[in-house]
């Protein structure tokens, strides 16, 4: 606190006194001091001297106009008796539209009550408040520090008020601004998953934690902050006062420690630390992460560094350590690289566990059919590569060719149809001076021209293993696909489609369910109707048959196709809602033929429709679910060649 008496003929009428929340004074606290004793003279002064002239008077006004506080005197009834400038600025009206007038006229709403009974408060015991107050006018918002001062006569009795106000705006904006980020900041450690604690690095007591902290402690946190860092590190306690003088002293800021926990357990932490300024004193703050499990990888990653952990084969590390001892010893080598056709179509769409039953199968094969070799290594994903010392360039050939030929089979994962086919590149080192890298290029140059031609192969032969599984799933679907198939090309040939035409749909009729793939074959073959979320599943399907094929260059014009043969004329069918026109003419052929199949064929949850009446449902249909043109061209078509 900060105190000054005023005293009238040797008499303490009053007293000034600042209290400040921020432990000691600052040089704001003192000019505010120093301006308020003046303005507090200076009216003293004005009212001892009731008989200078009005010149005198004028200048006196003048100078407390000038002093920036808001200057007001007003009696017991709050009638305003003196207003200086600034104070009438800050009310808004002239001086004479305030004199005479109760100052709590011009306050609205409750700010008049808070007021009200901070002056009720001015006694003889208490002569002066003051209070920090936001006030509210049409062309401003601003805090002010108020001081209320009671003056008093001879007999002790207040025969007037003064009230100095000065505008503490920016201060106390910015203290506000300084709690709200206090808050936030507070909010923010005590929320974060990170293991948080401060320490004082005199003795390194622990002086807070957040939640995160005593969860992974195991301590609750009155029972940590009796700790000191001492207690949960395990490491000698002259080294770890080392540590927390360097940290102090920003030399070093990451470390990695073991820690025990309440249980006993000991985990391996790493600790990012840094000094902070806290009210000009020094403390650590210390985010802690659990890398245990880290560190068991680490060494479990140090005793496989030289294998690749799906095959058991040995890694690129390996390989390319092995070659430069070779290099260094004169051995002549050959390099075969191998490359997996159409994984990544395997892995989309029957997942990354099928493609690494793809590789595994792979190297199986490849170990079959190769003699022994120096290093057979997985250098990437679907990527092998080969060392063969002393081997001409035309067993090189002869070799690759072969495996080629040899790994064109099929392999069934999980009643799964799969095609494995892989295709190589060789280089021969004949010369020692030949790099890895130069001999990569050339046997990287031969394994992508020969990719390019076994790629369409490939595809083209997963796609038929992936219907040949999907028939296996359900002989229903089998059949259902050539039916189907067969009506569209007797209704495009009726339309007078071009041969290429025709052999599109017929192949898109074909593959139209081949996203059923991926749908579990109990609810394929499901004999009730399907519930909610089955249908919702089996809806997808036309979408996921369009992904598989896209992928496919001679597959991809027929994509679009798969994906919208049920959608409906009316706009109401799915996946895209397409509407009329906007759905391609050959998807529109097809939903016709399939629906016609799905009517006329047994189902056990539903009765079969007989010829004459699948046919009246298609005309019903025709216009909403069914485009008319193609409606008409096939109801035609069956009633002239009475097929069914």
């Amino acid at each position: 606190m900060l105190a000054v008496p005023i005293f009238n003929k040797e008499k303490h009428v009053a007293s000034i006194a600042f209290f400040n929340r921020n432990e000691g004074f600052n040089e704001f606290d003192a000019r505010q001091m120093l301006i308020t004793l003046r303005a507090v003279w200076l009216l003293k002064d004005l009212k001892d001297q009731l008989s200078i002239n009005s010149f005198e008077q004028v200048k006196l006004n003048q100078i407390f106009d000038q002093i920036p506080l808001y200057i007001c005197e007003f009696d017991k009834n709050t009638v305003l008796k003196y207003v200086n400038q600034k104070y009438c600025d800050h009310i808004g009206l002239r001086a004479s539209e305030l004199i005479g007038r109760p100052f709590v006229d011009f306050i609205e709403g409750d700010e008049k009550d808070v007021i009200l009974n901070q002056v009720a408060r001015l006694s003889i015991e208490c002569p002066t408040i003051q209070y920090i107050h936001k006030s509210s006018f049409p062309r401003q918002v601003e805090w002010i520090e108020w001081i209320d001062m009671a003056i008093f006569d001879e007999q002790g009795e207040i025969y007037t008020y003064y009230s100095l106000g000065l505008d503490v705006s920016d201060r106390k904006n910015l203290e506000i601004k300084e709690q709200e980020e206090l808050t936030m900041l507070r909010s923010l450690i005590n929320s974060h998953k990170a293991v948080m604690i401060f320490i004082n690095p005199e003795h390194g007591k622990i002086i807070d934690a957040n939640p995160a902290a005593c969860t992974f402690y195991g301590y609750s946190k009155e029972e940590l902050l009796q700790l000191r860092i001492h207690d949960i590190n395990m490491l000698p306690l002259e080294r770890v006062d080392q540590l927390v003088s360097d940290v102090t002293k920003e030399s070093q800021e990451f470390f990695t420690f073991p820690h025990r926990l309440k249980s006993g357990e000991i985990r391996m932490v790493h600790v990012y630390s840094s000094p902070i300024k806290i009210k000009d004193k020094t403390i650590l703050y210390s985010i802690i992460f659990d890398v245990t499990d880290k560190e068991l990888a680490l060494k479990e990653i140090n005793h496989l560094a030289y294998f690749d952990y799906l095959t058991g084969l040995h890694n690129r590390r390996f390989f390319e350590e092995t070659f430069i001892r070779f290099s260094h010893q004169n051995i002549s080598m050959g390099l075969l690289l191998a490359d997996i056709n159409g994984l990544k179509l395997v892995n989309d769409h029957y997942g990354h566990r099928c493609g690494d039953f793809l590789i595994n199968k792979a190297v199986e094969h490849i170990k079959k059919y190769l003699p022994s070799v120096d290093v057979f290594a997985r250098i990437g994903g679907d990527e092998f590569a080969i060392l063969i010392k002393d081997i001409t360039h035309e067993e090189l050939f002869a070799l690759s060719d072969r495996l080629e030929k040899e790994l064109e089979v099929e392999v069934e994962y999980l009643d799964q149809k799969l095609f494995l086919s892989v295709s190589f590149g060789v280089a021969l080192q004949d010369q020692t001076q030949n790099t890895l890298d130069t001999l990569f290029k050339v046997a990287e140059s031969m394994l992508q021209e020969r990719k390019s031609y076994n790629i369409k192969s490939s595809r083209s032969h997963m796609i038929n293993a992936m219907m040949s599984t999907l028939f296996q799933k359900s002989e229903r679907e089998q059949s259902h696909s050539i039916r189907v198939a067969n009506y569209c090309v007797a209704i495009a040939e009726h339309l007078s489609m071009t041969k290429e035409q025709i052999n599109k749909l017929r192949i898109a009729a074909t593959l139209h369910d081949i996203g059923k793939i991926v749908i579990d074959e109990k609810i394929l073959n499901k004999t009730e109707r399907l519930t909610v979320e089955e249908w919702k599943i089996m809806r997808e399907h036309p979408s996921k048959g369009a992904r598989i094929l896209e992928d496919i260059e001679e597959y991809k014009d027929i994509a679009y196709i798969v994906e919208t043969h049920h959608e409906r004329y009316d706009g109401l069918g799915y996946p895209l809602g397409l509407k009329g026109d906007d759905i391609p003419f050959k998807s529109r052929i097809i939903a016709v033929a399939d629906a016609f199949d799905a009517m006329t064929q047994f189902r056990t949850y539903r009765n079969t429709l007989s010829f004459t009446d699948a046919i009246e449902e298609l005309k019903r249909s025709s216009g909403t679910q069914f485009d008319p043109e193609v409606v008409d061209v096939f109801v035609q078509y069956i009633n002239e060649e009475e097929l069914i």
